[in-house]
């Protein structure tokens, strides 16, 4: 049975998004997935953005084409343009090929940003696919509510992050030393401007774009932004933070909000590294964290000290030993390629 999957292309910025999604691409390529490419400019005005449509739809027809009945189609999730008539190329493709769509999320925009037209036409694309790979069981469970089929998603656990880095586990000790990646823009990340206000006895070292307080404080250590291959390189410290929102005694707003149904591509990064990580102990990547003993579940970042306090050096030891497993898993693409089996096998 022939398996395809859309490639658009996303370029190499500085921020986690495109890496996920260049993961997903080369795991589905390795293991047998015929590309079918579909392209995509950065465009600004009315005119490039017809033009834009024209070209994404030419791609499209020519796929409902070539693809071959009764194949695996694998759609990452948001599609970059064209979401709304993509879906009814999908139906197409469906009705005249009997193609199995398979659908990957990355996110999901109308649950961090409560739109209810979005909220529509999410739903309506995801109706569409005959197996959706999400996140994890809390995602599951909101699809679900959302009148998408129960039997039909399948969990991820966690996003893998292809890379040959090797991460030495006896370059980690225990300290109170904290790493922080990913877009540092008070818009996005507001509590990183109030980490002033824990105990100074923590250490934080930002790495990520629009930092705006360059080292105006003496154990708040920003190290520039890096491309993701470089960063894993780069990273100091004895555990990754995966936090969000305006908030240090919780994650607040939307973007803590989504914490609870959504996996942060930095935790990745972070086990990738061989980094134990802290995290909400209300995020759904807290469930994970618990059950594999790879780090630290805090309510507030107050937490953080004492908690850190309370590890042993054996138990740290530990962490790293465990934290290794998942790395190599997540390097190699192990969780990806297990829920793709389960699309294919009907499992």
């Amino acid at each position: 049975m022939e398996k395809y999957i859309i490639i658009e292309d996303n370029g190499m910025d500085y921020h986690a998004g495109s890496k996920a999604r260049n993961d997903i691409d080369k795991i589905a390529l390795d293991y047998g997935y015929t590309p079918l490419k579909v392209r995509k400019y950065k465009v600004t005005g009315a005119v490039n953005r017809i033009r834009q449509f024209l070209v994404v739809l030419y791609d499209w027809v020519k796929i409902c084409m070539e693809i071959k009945k009764g194949s695996n189609l694998l759609i990452q999730f948001p599609l970059t343009f064209g979401q709304r008539y993509v879906r009814l190329y999908l139906s197409l493709i469906k009705k005249i090929r009997k193609v199995n769509v398979t659908t990957l999320i990355h996110d999901i925009h109308s649950i961090r940003g409560k739109d209810k037209t979005t909220s529509l036409d999410e739903i309506r694309f995801l109706k569409n696919s005959d197996y959706i790979i999400c996140h994890n069981d809390k995602m599951k469970n909101l699809l679900n509510e959302m009148t998408i089929e129960n039997q039909r998603i399948i969990s991820l656990d966690i996003f893998d992050y292809i890379s040959d880095f090797y991460a030495k586990k006896d370059i980690r000790d225990l300290k109170k030393s904290i790493i922080i990646a990913g877009n540092l823009d008070e818009n996005k990340s507001k509590y990183v401007y109030r980490l002033k206000e824990l105990d100074n006895d923590l250490i934080f070292n930002l790495y990520g774009p629009n930092y705006k307080n360059m080292n105006q404080i003496s154990n708040i250590i920003y190290h520039g932004q890096y491309q993701p291959e470089e960063l894993l390189n780069k990273l100091e410290g004895s555990f990754g933070l995966v936090w969000d929102g305006n908030e240090i005694n919780t994650c607040s707003g939307n973007y803590g909000e989504y914490l609870k149904i959504n996996n942060p591509h930095k935790t990745s990064l972070y086990l990738a590294a061989g980094i134990p990580v802290i995290v909400w102990d209300q995020s759904a990547v807290a469930d994970f964290v618990q059950k594999e003993n790879i780090g630290i579940c805090v309510s507030s970042l107050f937490d953080i000290s004492e908690s850190i306090s309370n590890i042993s050096q054996e138990e740290y030891i530990l962490m790293l030993n465990n934290v290794s497993k998942i790395s190599e898993k997540l390097k190699g693409g192990y969780y990806t390629k297990i829920a793709l089996d389960k699309t294919i096998n009907n499992k």
